[in-house]
């Protein structure tokens, strides 16, 4: 199975972020952005407003912060999320929340989508989630959502189907069918302590999905 990670992304709920705190000195005076401040170049001019701001890296790290929610999102770079990506991603997620202890916290999301290369994947959706009669006649597009009821949180599942982007041996990115998985792992906490607990345990939900994808895979291909 040629699978690739495809997005990542950290996000904390909060009923109070104050966005208009978001900004590069900020990030490391408290020491929320790891290593050394020459990996952490601007992508774009940074966005700053009370409602939302926005901080892009040409490292593959985003953060976005509103009053509701942070995200720390790992941009894919030449086609797939990094193992490296996604500790940077972790460890911002974390030091923010140690840092910012006063802030009440509500939910942790762990958010991961994979894909991978599936010939006629539509076709291959709609037999195993469509079944067979009248109503898949012309249908254009299959989305199957799952939801999974855990012990401390919930795994909410997507799967669909489109191109697909990979990368061959030689590091050139390409394109073919696909079958796309995303999933979120929803954690209700109640302070700043359980934020962190859940962020940095977030390998057993990758380790989860990682699992819920090879037997999809195995499904859905046949």
């Amino acid at each position: 199975m040629t699978a690739t990670l495809s997005q990542a992304s950290f996000v904390i709920a909060a009923n109070a972020h104050n966005p208009s705190i978001l900004n590069h000195d900020w990030l490391f005076r408290n020491e929320i952005l790891p290593g050394e401040e020459a990996d952490w170049k601007l992508a774009a001019p940074a966005i700053i407003t009370p409602p939302v701001s926005t901080l892009e890296y040409q490292n593959g790290t985003k953060i976005v912060l509103e009053t509701n929610k942070l995200s720390v999102n790992c941009v894919p770079l030449a086609g797939k999320v990094t193992q490296a990506q996604i500790d940077n991603a972790n460890r911002i997620a974390v030091r923010y929340a140690d840092t910012l202890r006063h802030v009440p916290y509500t939910a942790i999301g762990n958010n991961l989508k994979m894909l991978f290369d599936c010939e006629n994947a539509h076709s291959r959706l709609i037999e195993c989630f469509g079944g067979s009669g009248p109503w898949t006649d012309g249908l254009g597009t299959v989305q199957t959502k799952m939801t999974y009821k855990r012990v401390g949180h919930t795994r909410n599942i997507e799967i669909s189907s489109g191109k697909g982007k990979f990368v061959d041996e030689t590091g050139a990115v390409f394109e073919k069918d696909a079958v796309l998985i995303g999933s979120n792992y929803h954690h209700d906490i109640d302070t700043y302590e359980e934020a962190i607990r859940v962020l940095q345990d977030y390998r057993k939900d990758l380790s989860d999905f990682g699992q819920f994808v090879e037997q999809a895979a195995g499904f859905i291909r046949g």
